[in-house]
């Protein structure tokens, strides 16, 4: 079956999107939401130093210049 890798990972990838759901309702209860939801739609930087990590992924200067910039947009929203 072609799909039969990914089972493999189904119940760890559920529980980590749980998790995270978890903590972004607990994060909305004690702040603003304007700053708390570009801040949670930013995990596209974890996946990225993973990939370079662990996947062996290249790193060329354009994403570093694209991840570069999202960490500028985070951290000015994060100093107001």
């Amino acid at each position: 079956m072609l799909f039969r890798s990914a089972w493999t990972y189904a119940g760890a990838a559920a529980a980590v999107s749980l998790l995270a759901l978890v903590l972004l309702f607990e994060s909305l209860a004690r702040g603003e939401a304007s700053v708390l939801v570009p801040i949670a739609q930013m995990g596209f930087v974890v996946t990225a130093a993973a990939g370079f990590l662990f996947l062996r992924e290249p790193f060329t200067p354009r994403k570093g210049l694209g991840l570069a910039a999202a960490l500028a947009a985070l951290a000015s929203l994060a100093h107001g």
